[in-house]
C-alpha cells in the first residue's frame, strides 16, 4: 500500500477493451430500491446512451453536477452517479458500450469495482490503444475555503495523461499521489475504492437505515472499519482519483485526454467545471 502524503508516480496504460455481449448489472440503487441497467455492444468505440431518439454519445455537454454525483440528462433519460459508471472507461479499459439505464438511479454497487465485476468475461482485448484528446485552454476552478479547493488542468508537453489528487478528510491525515497514465500499480486500489463514509455520523444514520432495511452499508468505505488512519486516508485518496477519473471520461466519448491534472479537495462540480472550461 502507497504511504498517506508520498507523492508516487505509476502508471495506467492499456489497450481498449471491446464489450462483446450484452450484460444486465443488477443491484440496489443509492436509495437501497432493487435497479438495473443495460450494457449493450456497439458497432463504433466509444460509450453512449440509448434515449429515445438514439444512442447519444456521453461527454461533458450531456453531463450535470447534482449533490454528491454526475447525471446524464438528454431526450428524457436521466442517469445518475454516472462516474462510478464511465470511470471504466480510464481504468479498466472498456469501450463500445451502450447504456440503456432502466430507471435514473443505477446499481450503487459501491463504486466502479462492483461494475467490473458483472462485467468480467464481457469483453475482449485487443491491440488497439484509445485515440487522444487535449484540452483546447488551460482552466483553473477554486473555492475560497479551508481548504483551498481546486482543480486544474493544464496541456501536457509529453503527451500522457497525468493526475495528482489530494485530499484531505479530517480527522483522517491528508493524502497526496501523481499517477501518469495508470498502469498495474494502483488501478485495482482504485477501481474496488468505495465512496467514503463522510462525516463519520453518517455510520450511524446507515445503522439504522439499515434496520429499516437500507443494503448499501456495505458499499461505503467507513472510518472504523480501519485499522490505522493512514490505511483509512489512502482508501479514501483512492475513490477520490476514481471520481477524478469518471470525470475525465467526460472529457470526449471516444477518446481519452491527455493533460495535467492536480485536484485538491475537490468535488464533482469542480471536476466538470474545470472540463467545461478547457474542452467547449
Amino acid at each position: 500500500m502507497a504511504q498517506s502524503g508520498n507523492v508516487n508516480k505509476n502508471y495506467l496504460h492499456m489497450k481498449r477493451k471491446i464489450l462483446v455481449k450484452k450484460v444486465t448489472v443488477t443491484g440496489p440503487n443509492f436509495w437501497g430500491w432493487e435497479s438495473s441497467i443495460d450494457f449493450l455492444p456497439s458497432e463504433w468505440p466509444g460509450w453512449f446512451i440509448r434515449t429515445k431518439d438514439g444512442n447519444v454519445p456521453i461527454d461533458f455537454r450531456i453531463a450535470y453536477s447534482k449533490k454528491g454525483r454526475l447525471q446524464l440528462k438528454k431526450n428524457g433519460v436521466t442517469l445518475n452517479v454516472i462516474e462510478h459508471i464511465i470511470a471504466l472507461k480510464l481504468l479498466v479499459g472498456l469501450d463500445n458500450i451502450i447504456l440503456v439505464p432502466h430507471n435514473k438511479w443505477p446499481p450503487y454497487l459501491g463504486g466502479a469495482g462492483g461494475y467490473a465485476k458483472q462485467l468480467e468475461g464481457a469483453w475482449r482485448q485487443t491491440d488497439d490503444n484509445f485515440q487522444t484528446i487535449e484540452p483546447k485552454k488551460e482552466s483553473t476552478v477554486r473555492l475560497n475555503n479551508e481548504l483551498a479547493t481546486e482543480v486544474s488542468i493544464k496541456k501536457s508537453k509529453v503527451k500522457k495523461l497525468s493526475l495528482t489528487v489530494h485530499s484531505h478528510w479530517k480527522p483522517l491525515p491528508s493524502c497526496q499521489q501523481t499517477i501518469v497514465e495508470m498502469e498495474l500499480g494502483f488501478r485495482e486500489d482504485i477501481l474496488y475504492a468505495k465512496p467514503q463514509g463522510f462525516p463519520a455520523h453518517r455510520e450511524y444514520l446507515a445503522d439504522l437505515s439499515s434496520i429499516f432495511g437500507w443494503p448499501n452499508k456495505k458499499y461505503v468505505s467507513w472510518m472504523s472499519s480501519y485499522k490505522s488512519s493512514m490505511d483509512a486516508s489512502y482508501d479514501w485518496w483512492a475513490h477520490a482519483v476514481q471520481d477524478a477519473l469518471g470525470a475525465l471520461a467526460l472529457c470526449h466519448y471516444q477518446k481519452i485526454p491527455v493533460l495535467n491534472q492536480v485536484r485538491s479537495c475537490a468535488g464533482h462540480k469542480q471536476d466538470l467545471e474545470a472540463i467545461r472550461q478547457s474542452f467547449s
